[in-house]
């Protein structure tokens, strides 16, 4: 029975790893999004005049993410395939417990599945870790309207 209360609990934190992975950038875009509206609407009730250049200078201030130098996007990138291999770790530690409790031979060929797509994923997140480190200190891959001193 602990075993099976160990899957549940594993398998569970890996499908919130999973959610949280996919539902945050979500969350947070639908929140920059309401914001922008908000300040278009205030603009109007106001009776300032919306023209291209504030909305502009507006969505420029809600998307900073766009603006991202190419390095910090490494960063990104590598914080979320990194969560990823751990999610799959988790997933591929709680086959393994299962293991303990039954012991077929289909068990240990998915928790050797799920551990090496955590191996990868992990990598992955590594190779982008590395290229952070590389071009953190590049001025020649910031975004646009950053120049060499964003």
């Amino acid at each position: 029975m602990e075993g099976a209360l160990t899957g549940c609990v594993v398998g569970a934190a890996f499908w919130l790893c999973i959610g949280a992975i996919v539902l945050v950038p979500m969350w947070l875009r639908r929140r920059e999004d309401a914001r922008f509206q908000k300040a278009i609407q205030g603009a109007y009730e106001t009776g300032q005049a919306v023209t291209p250049g504030f909305v502009e200078a507006l969505a420029q201030g809600a998307w900073a993410g766009a603006s991202l130098s190419v390095a910090e996007q490494d960063l990104r990138r590598a914080v979320l395939f990194v969560a990823a291999a751990m999610g799959t770790a988790i997933l591929a530690y709680g086959l393994s417990v299962g293991i303990l409790v039954e012991g077929e031979i289909s068990d240990y060929i998915n928790t050797a599945l799920a551990a090496g797509a955590s191996g990868i994923l992990a990598l992955i997140g590594l190779v982008h870790f590395a290229f952070w480190l590389f071009r953190r200190r590049t001025p020649a891959d910031r975004g646009p309207g950053q120049g060499a001193a964003g």
